[in-house]
């Protein structure tokens, strides 16, 4: 996981503050496993269709591909595209949080050695 989707209505996010990675949140098993700086915050947004099952996925305005949609749901730690759409199961919007310099910006080369590091896991 590279990153993480969250609704952020009180704007609690700001670039340079401390992200405490963990699991267990809420749980008597909390654990706080690495603390890193939020570096970049993009502004995702999924739009459902009235009728289907796939929304469109947009960040910073711009409309993602299949491929990007299946490597952002894979950045964000979702073990398939499947998991990632019923997990945001409902449109809205969400800021994408980066404590790693990568970001969705249509770079088409990085975006196809994301899709061949996919592909490898895939044979594993």
């Amino acid at each position: 996981k590279i990153h993480t989707m969250r609704e952020d209505v009180h704007s609690r996010w700001k670039v340079g503050m401390a992200m405490q990675l963990s699991y267990g949140v809420r749980t008597k098993f909390y654990e706080c496993f690495l603390v890193r700086e939020l570096r970049s915050i993009q502004i995702v947004k999924i739009a459902y269709p009235e009728k289907g099952n796939m929304p469109d996925v947009f960040i910073d305005g711009r409309r993602l591909g299949v491929i990007e949609v299946i490597a952002l749901a894979c950045n964000d730690g979702f073990e398939t595209l499947a998991d990632f759409l019923e997990w945001f199961n409902v449109s809205g919007e969400y800021k994408l949080l980066h404590w790693t310099d990568y970001t969705y910006d249509g770079n088409m080369e990085r975006l196809q050695q994301v899709n061949d590091k996919m592909k490898a896991w895939a044979e594993m």
